[in-house]
């Protein structure tokens, strides 16, 4: 192979292992995982772009080195390959996921891990998220443990059908039309950028109507893999040997890179939004192809390299453990930041070195009779290397005591750490004393036990706000340290079916048969409180009926998403009246005091009560989660959310309308000072 000096650089085959790809794989896991750490920088998740172009770019030239050499694709060796890969690390991760879930989060979010780690498994991750309408970009809630592998989803998506649509292209040139190589690759690069084009105007369309779904939808995202294989196509017209030209190429791309790490936004995404990250990334691509990128020194330097290496494997581990980390430790912690990338690195590096690589290398799967026989001797030559180097350090028997001697000290660990977590159930007061030690062991044991079922069924009735209101005959001055239902399960303890959809007609929902006729309106707090409502109404003599929905407020002022509003207004000031109206709003939905007034009066005209509920304490993320965590003491806690500072317009509205009843259960809630 030739060398040059001057502007020029030695040329080298494609095939050839590329130092500033592996670079590129460094900024991307590094940019995903302080994005999902630190929520820094703001533009972190194009790091998956990245990862998108650099696919498509190197299995399509993969795939078109071995046309070229072979004359055809074999299936079996590429999915092989693709197995080897990706599943056993993927598979190890799950596992590992789904067992800490069971542990550190149990209730519905185990259940909903198991579930998403299942769709995970079968690389439809991303069709599950997008089913499920989830928001990559929302705070609200706590994400998915595995939410990421709906990357990984597209990708074996991906792998699964463009070698059947390049061998297709590529069969149709050689054998009907006899084209030449050029030819052919010509006819593929039109087919592919045809999709890409096509991919690219859907992203657009999606982006605009459905952002949520146009993240995950593997069709919107197509067009990021299909410029990387659009270069994989056509870059090997780009022979410049120019140093200067392919140095400044690099470094433009690479600059673009890191500008879209700060400048790129939700809004619009994925198109336009990723075309800065994925076009500066095929830049850099092209700049390397056909020669080295000596001047490229971020991405070529030591240390990219080994993190590259490491890749795929930070990836798969990072977000199970941000995500199950927070059952531990606070957000807020400077622990919980430090712990975090520790275990990340650690278990990036151990899923690497005794999973991913050794079984990447391994012949499972692809290796030949003679390759197998191969490897099998230097396994052996590699178990008497092992037993010599044992032999310097004292034989087995010194391993296994130094073995021996790890766990042990790994265990009182452990136990350290156990010993150290705050009891599990705190000591509940006004239990009976401790029966007198001249008792029998029978009467000491009946009395034990009879003191127990007491402490239990009392837990059991004064649940929530009774332990909070002395008139309740609750005599526990403190909670016993069980929270009913657990956190877990909170947010599927809704036992309303009650709802009108956005843009349905009413629904009118009916409950009791009493005497007295209450009307119940609202949105999704006015279906809580009907949870609430709906098993008394028989008890206490109501003939009710339930008018919520999205956005359905008492007010005069419409909400476009609440269809059934104008029906609602016109039943519920209908005769005969009803008796009783009960309402009550979300916050951060409501309408203005005037429409909420307005409308307060025409009930109020009617002959019925209005009763208004405030809402109630909004629920922080860190409430959320400090309630979840492992080792939470109800009795004993800071989990409380901040009061607060947005208006609760209808109480100030039902303060104007003379008649109306205000009911304020905030006192119930433990609300943290500001």
């Amino acid at each position: 192979m030739p060398t040059t000096t001057g502007n020029d650089v030695r040329t080298k085959p494609k095939s050839v292992f590329r130092p500033d790809i592996q670079g590129l794989r460094t900024i991307a896991v590094v940019a995903v995982i302080v994005d999902h750490l630190f929520h820094w920088p703001g533009g972190g998740f194009v790091g998956v772009d990245i990862f998108f172009v650099i696919s498509g770019y190197l299995i399509t030239g993969l795939l078109l080195r071995e046309h070229a050499k072979t004359g055809h694709i074999s299936f079996t060796k590429f999915y092989a390959r693709r197995i080897k890969r990706i599943l056993p690390a993927a598979l190890l991760v799950l596992i590992a996921t789904v067992v800490a879930a069971y542990f550190l989060t149990p209730g519905i979010r185990f259940a909903r891990t198991l579930n998403d780690s299942l769709w995970a498994a079968v690389f439809a991750g991303n069709w599950n998220l997008g089913l499920q309408g989830t928001d990559y970009f929302q705070t609200a809630q706590i994400p998915s443990p595995v939410q990421h592998f709906w990357s990984l989803a597209e990708e074996e998506q991906f792998y699964f059908v463009w070698p059947w649509l390049m061998l297709a292209v590529l069969a149709i040139g050689f054998g009907i039309f006899k084209w030449t190589h050029g030819q052919s690759r010509l006819a593929l690069g039109l087919t592919i950028g045809s999709i890409t084009v096509a991919s690219f105007a859907y992203s657009l369309f999606l982006s605009s109507t459905d952002p949520n779904w146009a993240y995950f939808n593997a069709f919107s995202r197509a067009w990021e893999l299909g410029v990387g294989a659009l270069l994989a196509i056509f870059a090997y017209k780009f022979t410049t040997q120019n140093i200067a030209l392919r140095t400044a190429m690099g470094w433009v791309g690479l600059i673009g890179i890191l500008t879209s790490l700060f400048v790129v936004t939700s809004a619009g995404f994925p198109a336009p939004g990723a075309i800065l990250p994925v076009l500066s990334t095929g830049l850099v691509l092209l700049a390397g192809e056909n020669a080295s990128q000596p001047y490229l020194w971020p991405l070529t330097n030591r240390g990219a390299q080994h993190v590259g290496n490491l890749s795929y494997s930070l990836y798969l581990w990072h977000f199970p453990v941000i995500i199950l980390l927070l059952a531990v430790l606070p957000e807020t912690s400077p622990t919980y930041f430090v712990a975090a990338l520790l275990a990340t690195a650690a278990l990036s590096m151990a899923g690497y070195f005794l999973v991913e690589n050794p079984i990447r290398k391994s012949g499972w799967l692809t290796a030949t009779p003679e390759e197998k026989r191969t490897a099998a001797r230097r396994r052996r030559r590699a178990r008497r290397r092992r037993s010599a180097r044992y032999s310097r350090f004292g034989g087995t028997q010194s391993v296994l005591k130094y073995g021996a001697l790890a766990v042990a000290a790994a265990a009182a660990v452990v136990v350290v750490v156990i010993a150290f977590q705050p009891p599990a159930v705190s000591a509940i007061a006004g239990s009976a004393p401790n029966p007198s030690t001249s008792a029998s062991p029978q009467d000491t044991l009946f009395a034990q036990q009879k003191a127990a079922a007491a402490a239990k069924a009392e837990a059991a009735r004064c649940v929530g706000a009774p332990v909070r209101d002395s008139t309740s005959g609750c005599s526990l001055t403190s909670l016993d340290g069980v929270l009913r239902p657990a956190a877990g399960d909170a947010e599927g303890d809704n036992q309303s079916s009650c709802w009108i959809d956005a843009g349905q007609p009413i629904d009118v929902c009916h409950f009791g048969a009493g005497p007295l006729r209450v009307a119940v309106v609202g949105d999704s707090h006015g279906q809580d409180l009907l949870t609430a409502l709906a098993p008394s109404a028989n008890a206490q003599g109501w003939k009710m009926d339930a008018y919520i929905g999205n956005q359905c407020l008492l007010s005069t002022e419409a909400f476009p998403k609440c269809a059934a509003h104008q029906p609602i207004l016109d039943a519920l000031v209908a005769m005969p009246a009803y008796d009783v109206v009960i309402t009550t709003a979300a916050r951060v939905q409501q309408a203005s005091v005037q429409g909420f007034t307005e409308e307060y009066q025409a009930i109020v005209a009617t002959g019925a009560k209005l009763i208004v509920v405030a809402d109630v304490p909004a629920i922080t993320d860190d409430a959320l989660l400090c309630v979840q965590r492992v080792g939470f003491d109800p009795a004993n806690n800071d989990c409380g959310s901040a009061p607060s500072s947005q208006p609760d317009n209808q109480i100030e509205a039902a303060k104007a309308v003379p008649g109306v009843q205000v009911v304020d259960m905030t006192s119930f809630y433990w609300v943290a000072s500001p």
